[in-house]
């Protein structure tokens, strides 16, 4: 009786343990599953600058003085034989195709060889509340960062046009961060909408030379509208280089 009693015990105390150990497997498994959704949830809140590759577009890089004469930030050599000129607006959905897929085939190939300087100058389809967009972008100039800012709006182009207006000024204050500007100057040239004689200028002179839709492009002065196939930028910058160099 003893021994039964006492194998009794034993198996009890088993079960007692194996019971611990299930239960403090399941408690694991519950934390890792919570901070997997967490991490999850967090990564979908935060903008797509975040996740940017900024690939080709990057590699030829940007000081803080990569601007224009006229304030307007460039890629490439300013000695380069044509310049392109591109004008863009945000919510845009060929600019924002345009920016992604064929302006990194021609940094590449002409940009990064020293054939083309291309200048972003600011533009907006209508002179509204996205001149706030094209601000924050002027103020990521400032630093350096315009082409890479955006980028980020481009690519988030969709989140940007559902986000209520009241509410872009976080959104666009996050790309920055992301980014890694300098969030007291961007905050300030933000809000005190530093640039917006500049961009004004620019959009009337784009108007004046005969731009009303996006994407624009001039390209030692002719007017290239739309997003169109690459073959076609590679004729116009081709014809471009062969008259510069005559």
């Amino acid at each position: 009786m003893a021994k039964k009693s006492r194998r009794y015990r034993e198996n009890q105390q088993r079960q007692r343990t194996l019971g611990v150990i299930v239960v403090s497997v399941a408690a694991l498994l519950v934390i890792i599953v919570l901070l997997v959704l967490s991490r999850s949830s967090d990564s979908d809140k935060e903008p797509a600058a975040a996740q940017l590759d900024t690939g080709v577009v990057d590699s030829v890089g940007e000081a803080a003085a990569n601007l224009t004469a006229e304030g307007y930030p460039y890629r490439g050599s300013p000695d380069a034989p044509v310049k392109m000129i591109e004008y863009s607006d945000y919510f845009c959905g060929h600019c924002a195709t345009f920016a992604l897929e064929k302006a990194p085939q021609i940094e590449e190939e002409y940009v990064a060889t020293g054939k083309v300087q291309y200048i972003a100058q600011y533009y907006a389809l209508g002179l509204d509340a996205r001149l706030s967009i094209v601000e924050a972008s002027a103020c990521a100039a400032d630093q350096g960062r315009f082409f890479e800012y955006q980028r980020a709006l481009f690519v988030d182009q969709q989140k940007l046009g559902a986000t209520p207006v009241d509410q872009w000024g976080d959104l666009l204050s996050r790309y920055a961060q992301q980014l890694g500007l300098d969030m007291a100057t961007f905050d300030a040239c933000w809000e005190q909408t530093s640039h917006r004689e500049q961009i004004l200028t620019s959009i009337d002179d784009a108007r004046q030379k005969g731009v009303g839709g996006t994407p624009a492009f001039l390209i030692n002065g002719e007017l290239l509208v739309g997003n169109q196939p690459y073959e076609q930028f590679q004729a116009v910058i081709e014809e471009a280089l062969a008259e510069a160099t005559q």
